[in-house]
């Protein structure tokens, strides 16, 4: 008899134990999804389970980086999209993804960046970007984090040209015809692509021209560089020098204490999945929640 009430006492301790595991796990992720808002998901595949969550919450926006979407493909994905997510929500496309470039002509003809920058032509510059947001706009999209900012870039076929005077007239002509299809437009990555350590504000500065030539063909948004200890330095720098004061946007910070409050923090579909985040519509940004009354 002995035994078998010891066995049960032990049972009890080790319920015990695992429930007070349990709710400080719980209590934990409570007040980590409390700390990072707001929030915009990046998708790398179709899943009725993330959209369903992402329905079921206040998350802002979705960023589609599925590979190798043609027009239709893409078309297709968003009107899923629509139907699961009934809300007003920023459906945004990654433009660094290569297959973008083909959206709207053939598969054999892409026209990237530095094709445009290789004519030189503030029009062509135009008539591309017009004729992408447009074709862009009519299936869904309604904000392109595009154009690429940078003038040293992994992805070389994706920038303009390394020359900064050409780069930044492409970029604010590209800019201009964004805007007037009614495209949310953000400008990547502030200062740089991979930026480490600080760097102190000169006119040496790569990319101050590209960046000034977004900002002045009035983009909603800078794309800054993913580094939570310069975050605040470089979200100074951009809005004392480029006296910018929309919003910024960057990747992966888990803590709310890193960010500025102008922010939209970008992470992945396998960490929401994890986490579960109650964001409070009242803590939006005014300047955000304008934006999203206009899609």
């Amino acid at each position: 008899m002995l035994i078998i009430l010891f066995s049960i006492l032990i049972l009890l301790l080790i319920i015990i134990f695992n429930l007070k595991i349990d709710f400080k796990k719980n209590k934990s992720l409570k007040e980590e999804s409390e700390k990072i808002e707001p929030i915009i998901v990046s998708i790398t595949k179709y899943d009725i389970n993330i959209l369903r969550k992402i329905n079921n919450s206040n998350i802002l926006g979705i960023i589609i980086l599925i590979k190798n979407l043609e027009i239709e493909d893409l078309e297709t994905l968003i009107i899923e999209i629509k139907k699961i997510v009934k809300r007003k929500i920023i459906i945004a496309l990654d433009e660094e993804r290569e297959e973008t470039y083909s959206i709207f002509y053939s598969k054999d003809f892409k026209v990237y960046p530095s094709y445009v920058g290789e004519k030189g032509s503030s029009e062509y510059a135009k008539k591309i970007a017009l004729s992408r947001a447009t074709a862009l706009k009519r299936i869904g999209v309604n904000m392109l984090i595009s154009p690429i900012c940078n003038i040293d870039f992994y992805m070389k076929k994706n920038i303009f040209s390394f020359d900064e005077y050409l780069a930044s007239s492409l970029i604010y002509y590209t800019v201009l015809a964004y805007k007037s299809a009614d495209m949310i437009v953000a400008l990547k990555y502030f200062p740089k692509y991979s930026e480490d350590t600080i760097v102190e504000y000169d006119n040496n500065i790569d990319n101050i021209k590209t960046f000034n030539a977004g900002i002045k063909a009035n983009a909603d948004i800078v794309l800054i560089s993913k580094n939570k200890n310069l975050f605040n330095y470089f979200y100074c720098l951009l809005s004392k020098q480029f006296n910018f004061n929309k919003l910024t946007m960057t990747y992966y910070i888990n803590n709310k204490k890193d960010l500025e409050d102008n922010t939209i923090n970008i992470i992945s579909e396998e960490i929401f999945m994890k986490n579960n985040y109650n964001i409070k519509i009242n803590n939006i940004n005014r300047k955000l929640e304008e934006l999203i009354k206009s899609l």
